[in-house]
């Protein structure tokens, strides 16, 4: 009796086992093993293996996100890039996994307004999209045609001209590809209209690119740049200094560098402390809010103006005075 419990228990032992075995060889087959139609996967950004699973059985290219989960556990989740994959209904589970720990086919890179080249350059390195060197002497030397570059000083390089915004690329994308997208893009944010609103203002795109660098990273709402457009086109027609901390921190290589009397007597041409006048150029790559705000700044009687620290409030100020007791009041 104890004899046939014993090899009822086998028998059913294995009865499980080999339906766990059929579930797992069924749950990693291919949904269609005919069915080749190439479809665009898209792995975000930061996205968990189990993000990723998910969506995978949400678009219906795998069976079993369980399986996918427990499966890619052989792979440290940093095997997983961003980017978007080609892949097949016909494709099994182990097909799926060795596609999306390969290379994509295709990348987004989001580029953040506000980011100067070098930044832009460090991104694009640290993601595996570009040399950083190749990319930096290309925005300093490479010689292209876009009407957005008709006043461009001789030597300047591409500083400022590189617009902000969200790429696809794929790995044989050179620096030069992605140079060029983003003058494209570029050239097309500043319309007809816009680059006829700065003629007439008498500004070249030159100018309105620095000026609208400088609206990038020192306030943030676009009413508030449209007033410190008005305060510093005002402050330059006056023949006064802009006193822009940002071109400070930019001559230092460092938007959070420290500002005491030291760093503020810098000697470079971007030193608006310093010297008198705009900047050579732009000190960042400028959203479509601030160059808009260059060409249309909001006349106003203030003179002054600051930044809180904790929300980054806008103080204006009229007077040299006013100002003074704005900065003891909020600055200190």
């Amino acid at each position: 009796m104890k004899i046939r419990r014993f090899w009822l228990g086998i028998l059913i032992l294995l009865l499980a086992l080999w339906a766990v075995w059929s579930f797992y060889r069924s749950a990693a087959d291919a949904i269609d093993p005919t069915d080749t139609t190439k479809v665009r996967f898209t792995v975000k950004s930061g996205w968990t293996i189990s993000e990723i699973a998910n969506s995978l059985e949400d678009e219906n290219l795998i069976r079993s996100s369980a399986l996918f989960k427990w499966d890619a556990r052989e792979f440290p989740a940093s095997k997983f890039q961003s980017g978007i994959f080609v892949l097949q209904r016909s494709m099994d589970l182990q097909q799926v996994l060795e596609s999306l720990t390969g290379s994509p086919q295709e990348m987004w890179i989001t580029l953040l307004e506000g980011w100067r080249a070098t930044e832009i350059a460090d991104y694009l390195a640290e993601q595996g999209y570009a040399d950083r060197e190749e990319f930096l002497d290309c925005v300093q030397n490479c010689q292209l045609d876009y009407a957005v570059l008709s006043d461009q000083p001789v030597g300047q390089g591409l500083e400022g001209y590189l617009y902000p915004d969200t790429y696809i690329i794929t790995p044989e994308t050179k620096p030069l590809g992605i140079v060029n997208r983003m003058l494209k893009n570029l050239d097309e944010k500043f319309t007809p209209e816009l680059r006829a609103q700065a003629a007439a203002a008498g500004r070249s795109l030159h100018e309105i690119l620095t000026m609208a660098s400088i609206l990038e990273r020192e306030v943030r709402d676009y009413e508030d740049k449209q007033l410190v457009a008005g305060l510093l086109w005002k402050r330059l027609e006056a023949g006064m200094g802009l006193d822009v901390d940002a071109s400070v921190l930019y001559a230092l290589g460092d938007w959070k560098a420290e500002l005491n009397y030291t760093s503020l007597q810098t000697d470079s041409p971007y030193n608006t402390r310093k010297y008198a006048g705009l900047p050579p150029g732009p000190i960042c790559s400028p959203g479509i809010e601030s160059i808009k705000a260059a060409i249309n700044p909001t006349p106003s009687d203030y003179w002054f103006y600051l930044t809180t620290l904790d929300t980054g409030k806008v103080i204006y100020g009229r007077t040299l005075e006013e100002h003074n007791q704005n900065v003891a009041k909020y600055l200190r």
